[in-house]
């Protein structure tokens, strides 16, 4: 019978291997860069459309996550505002955390994980997301991972679920945190693209969109924090809509993840 410590030495001479074919496929068949089509030595993304990409740092808000250079969004509670803006006037979140604007080789990997064959791109979003926010999802303790779903009807034509997806792959890192992967939500009525409607008009399409799992009740119950996952933040309507959903259910505590942050026009 092997020991730990023989299986630990033949792990680390297959990831040893691993790293060998790996680096001699990029050299007979290197990786193409999503944005521009260039060199891309680390998979996905060149030196160049990397270096302009604006990662989330400290700075940015810890609630509606826009970076220090923007406006902080309809709801924020991070600052008092002089009066409420928009159609709600608290965000049911306390925090969200992203990985960085939604521009650049980060809108092209988020737009091609929608789709089925672009699951491998959103491996590299949640593997960088977690490097970047592990020691932040370390202290919120145990908790349920949600996503945020499509509706069924989607979800059959393109079979894939991006958010799905998503959640499963931070929940695998956040498992040794407390964090548990649940799916709680389900969408009542398919909607029209988002992308393509005003604020206000995503407002009213999302409106008591959710519906919460027979399950979701019992589980809430037992453990009232909960982390909602969703690839694009831009209004935050589709994911005040879940959170709204989730507190009647019974959630306490909603914290909020998204692979990416659109910058709105200023107003």
């Amino acid at each position: 019978m092997k020991t730990i410590r023989s299986i630990a030495q033949d792990f680390a001479r297959i990831c040893q291997i691993t790293e060998i074919v790996r680096g001699f496929s990029e050299l007979v068949a290197p990786s193409i860069c999503i944005e521009c089509q260039g060199f891309a030595l680390n998979g996905w993304s060149c030196t160049t459309c990397t270096s302009q990409v604006e990662w989330w740092t400290d700075q940015w808000c810890p609630v509606c996550a826009n970076p220090p250079n923007r406006s902080h969004a309809a709801g924020c509670h991070s600052v008092k505002l002089s009066k409420p803006v928009g159609t709600q006037t608290k965000l049911p979140w306390v925090q969200a955390r992203s990985l960085a604007t939604y521009s650049g080789s980060i809108r092209s990997a988020c737009l091609s994980g929608k789709k089925k064959h672009g699951m491998w791109l959103s491996e590299f979003l949640t593997d960088l997301w977690w490097d970047l926010h592990s020691a932040w999802a370390s202290k919120i303790g145990p908790c349920w991972i949600v996503p945020i779903p499509r509706h069924w009807s989607r979800r059959f034509l393109e079979g894939h679920d991006p958010s799905a997806f998503l959640s499963s792959k931070i929940a695998q890192n956040w498992s040794p945190a407390g964090g548990q992967s649940a799916n709680f939500l389900k969408r009542s009525r398919a909607t029209p693209y988002l992308s393509d409607l005003y604020t206000e008009e995503r407002f009213r399409v999302t409106a008591q969109l959710f519906q919460v799992t027979k399950s979701a009740v019992d589980e809430l119950a037992r453990i009232s924090t909960v982390v909602l996952v969703d690839d694009i933040l831009t209004t935050g309507a589709t994911a005040i809509s879940a959170a709204r959903a989730l507190k009647l259910a019974g959630a306490k505590t909603i914290y909020l993840a998204t692979m990416a942050r659109t910058l709105e026009a200023e107003s």
